[in-house]
C-alpha cells in the first residue's frame, strides 16, 4: 500500500510521529470567537522532503500536532472545501498529491521559525488555516483518483468518503462478539434481565443527529429510539470507535439532498450507498465542511478536567477547552438544537466561573442555553438503577428561541412509581448466578476478585476501621467507638446493595482495587466464595443500553463508564423535540 493510503487508513506513517497527545492549547491561546474552535491549520507542500523540514522547524515549538502528517488526492481538496485555495496555492499542480503537516496556531507574542518563513516565502510550503485532515483519517479513500479539483461537492463526497468497514464484515464481527458472550455462560446464552428500560412514549418524524466525542454511542441508542438517524460521529479512541461502528453502522453520511431522510431506506440506491453515519476519529482532525447537515448535535465532551476524581484543572487543562470544538461545529453547521453532557463537578468549579465560560461560549454561537444537574436514579427521575449525577446542556438555535422553544422546554420528570416494591434495583439487572454453578464459562469467574485482591481489601478495611477508632469524637456518651463501628466489623469490600441502586459506574471501574470498587456479593446458590465485579452485560444494563448492544469484551467497563444513561438522554431529547414542535409519528 502507498504511504498516503497507509496514512489515511491509520497505518504506520512514513515519518516518525509520537503517539497521540492532547492539544497543547492553554486558555490564553483560545480563539477570541468560540466558533473558531481550537486553532488548527496545516502547512501544505508538494515534496516529501519539505515535510521533514517543516516538522524539524516546528519540533521545539509545542505546536506540531501529533499524528498530523497526511497526504491526500485532489478529490479530497474539494470535499474539504479547499478546492479554490489549493488551485491558488499550487497552480498547475491540481493533479498532485500534496502533503499536510498539521499544527496549532501561533500563540500571543509568538512568531514563525525563520526556517518556516523561508519555506513559505520560496513557495515550497503554504499555510492553510482551518485545514484539518489528520491521521488516522478513516473517512478518506485515497485510492480514488482522476477526479478534478473543481468537481461538485456531492461527487467528491461519494468518491472520497467510504465506510472503513463493509456491512458484511461488521455484521460478522457483531455476531462473533455475540457468540463469544453466549459461550461464556454455562447455559450457553445470556439470560434476559428481570427489568429493562420502558419503551419510549413518543416517537417523532425522522430527524438527523451528529455525535461528537461519541464513545460507543449512548446518544445514538437514545435518539434512534425516538426517530433519530445518525449522519456523523467522531470518536478519538479506536477501540470505542470500532464498537460504535459494529453497533450503529458506518457509511458516508448524507449528501445535501438527503437531509432528514431515513438512511435505511433502500428505495434510493444513492442513500443506500451513503447509508449510515460518517464515522471519524479525533474531532480536531476533522474539517467541519465534511460534517453532513443535521438537526441535533450531541456530545459528552471530555470530563477529566472537571471531575472530582481528577486534578480539576478545568480550562487550564488542554482537554478542558475541547468544548470549543463543539462551538466550531455549531457555528459552521447550524443545527436546530444541541444536547451536551458532562460531570456535575463542572458546575461548581471555581465558584461557577468555568460553567459561565462554557455557557457563554455556547450562547455566542447563536443559541439559547439551559442546563440542569440530573440523577438517573433519584426519587422523581428514575431511569436506571444507578446513581449517576450529570449536568446536561440543552440549546436551541436563536430562531427556535424566538419561536418560544426555550420557554416551552421542560426537563423530564420521571413518571415511574418509585416505591420500593416496584422500583427496579441492582438485582433486576444481574445475570443469573446459577449460570456459573456447573462447568461455567468465563463470564462470572473472570469477574471474580482474586484471593490476593481480597487480602488487600481486608487489610485496607481493617486499617480504615482502626483509623475511625482513633478519630472518633465521643459526642454521644451513651455509645462507645466500638459500638459506633460495630456494623462495619465484618466489612472487607464495598458490597453492592442488590436491593438498591448502584454507585456511579466510572471508566476506571474494572481497574479499581477490590476495596475501591462496588462488588457483587457471592450468591448462596453458587460455589463462589469471593465477590465479583459487574459483568460487561450487567454494566451495559446499568447504563440502560439495549440487550442488542455488543460491548468490547475487554474494554466494556471503561467505555460504558464514559457513556450516558440512555433512557435519561432519550427523555431529554424527546422534550427538546416537543418544544420545537417536531412532528410525531
Amino acid at each position: 500500500m502507498e504511504d498516503a493510503q497507509s496514512l489515511a487508513r491509520g497505518g504506520q506513517p512514513r515519518f516518525p510521529i509520537c503517539a497521540w497527545r492532547i492539544p497543547r492549547v492553554q486558555v490564553h491561546d483560545a480563539p477570541s470567537s468560540p466558533g473558531d474552535g481550537i486553532p488548527i491549520g496545516a502547512y501544505v507542500c508538494l515534496e516529501a522532503a519539505t515535510v521533514q523540514l517543516i516538522r524539524t522547524a516546528l519540533m521545539d515549538t509545542a505546536r506540531l500536532k501529533a499524528h498530523g502528517v497526511t497526504r491526500f488526492d485532489p478529490s479530497t481538496w474539494t470535499a474539504l472545501g479547499f478546492g479554490d485555495a489549493a488551485a491558488d496555492a499550487f497552480p498547475g499542480d491540481a493533479s498532485s498529491h500534496p502533503w499536510a503537516v498539521h499544527a496549532f496556531a501561533l500563540g500571543p507574542r509568538e512568531r514563525e521559525p525563520d526556517e518556516l518563513i523561508s519555506l513559505m516565502v520560496s513557495g515550497a510550503a503554504e499555510f492553510m488555516p482551518g485545514l484539518r485532515l489528520g491521521n488516522p483519517a478513516c473517512y478518506v479513500n485515497l485510492g480514488k483518483k482522476g477526479k478534478h479539483v473543481r468537481e461538485a461537492l456531492d461527487d467528491a463526497l461519494t468518491s472520497t468518503f467510504v465506510p472503513p468497514v463493509s456491512r458484511s464484515s461488521r455484521e460478522e464481527e457483531w455476531q462473533l462478539r455475540r457468540d463469544l458472550e453466549s459461550a461464556a455462560r454455562g447455559l450457553g446464552q445470556v439470560t434476559p434481565p428481570a427489568w429493562s428500560p420502558p419503551k419510549p412514549t413518543n416517537v417523532f418524524q425522522p430527524f438527523t443527529y451528529s455525535e461528537l466525542f461519541a464513545g460507543v454511542g449512548g446518544f445514538a441508542f437514545a435518539l434512534s429510539d425516538i426517530g433519530g438517524v445518525g449522519v456523523f460521529a467522531s470518536e478519538l479512541c479506536p477501540h470505542a470507535r470500532r464498537t460504535y461502528i459494529l453497533n450503529h453502522g458506518c457509511g458516508g453520511g448524507f449528501s445535501e439532498d438527503n437531509d432528514g431522510i431515513d438512511a435505511n431506506n433502500t428505495d434510493n440506491p444513492k442513500k443506500e450507498s451513503n447509508g449510515g453515519p460518517l464515522v471519524t476519529g479525533d474531532i480536531t482532525d476533522v474539517c467541519s465542511s465534511i460534517i453532513p447537515k443535521h438537526d441535533l448535535l450531541t456530545g459528552g465532551f471530555p470530563c477529566q478536567s472537571f471531575s472530582k476524581r481528577g486534578k480539576r484543572k478545568g480550562v487550564e487543562d488542554p482537554r478542558g477547552v475541547l468544548y470549543l470544538e463543539i462551538c466550531r461545529v455549531l457555528t459552521d453547521c447550524r443545527p436546530s438544537a444541541f444536547l451536551l453532557e458532562n460531570v456535575d463537578g463542572l458546575v461548581d468549579m471555581d465558584d461557577g466561573a468555568v460553567l459561565e465560560t462554557v455557557v457563554d461560549a455556547l450562547r455566542r454561537c447563536g443559541y439559547g442555553v439551559t442546563y440542569k444537574i440530573m440523577d438517573a436514579a433519584d426519587e422523581t427521575n428514575f431511569f436506571v438503577p444507578q446513581k449517576r449525577l450529570r449536568v446536561f446542556f440543552a440549546g436551541f438555535r436563536d430562531d427556535h428561541v424566538d419561536d418560544g422553544a426555550l420557554d416551552r422546554f421542560k426537563w423530564p420528570c420521571g413518571e415511574l412509581d418509585t416505591s420500593e416494591t416496584t422500583r427496579p434495583a441492582i438485582r433486576d439487572i444481574l445475570e443469573v448466578e446459577e449460570d456459573a454453578l456447573e462447568v461455567p464459562g468465563t463470564a462470572m469467574s473472570s469477574c471474580e476478585v482474586s484471593a490476593y485482591q481480597m487480602e488487600r481489601a481486608v487489610d485496607f478495611f481493617d486499617r480504615f476501621r482502626a483509623g475511625r477508632k482513633m478519630d472518633e469524637k465521643h459526642d454521644d456518651e451513651t455509645k462507645t467507638t466500638d459500638d459506633a463501628c460495630s456494623s462495619n466489623k465484618t466489612t472487607s469490600y464495598l458490597a453492592a446493595d442488590v436491593h438498591g441502586v448502584a454507585r456511579t459506574l466510572c471508566a476506571s471501574y474494572r481497574k479499581s482495587s477490590a476495596y475501591n470498587a462496588e462488588l457483587v456479593p457471592p450468591s448462596e446458590s453458587t460455589r463462589r466464595r469471593r465477590p465479583r465485579y459487574y459483568t460487561a452485560r450487567e454494566a451495559s444494563r446499568l447504563m440502560g443500553f439495549p440487550e442488542t448492544f455488543q460491548p468490547d469484551p475487554d474494554r466494556a467497563w471503561h467505555e460504558l463508564g464514559n457513556s450516558v444513561a440512555v433512557p435519561l438522554v432519550r427523555e431529554i431529547a424527546a422534550e427538546m423535540l416537543t418544544a420545537m414542535g417536531w412532528g410525531k409519528r
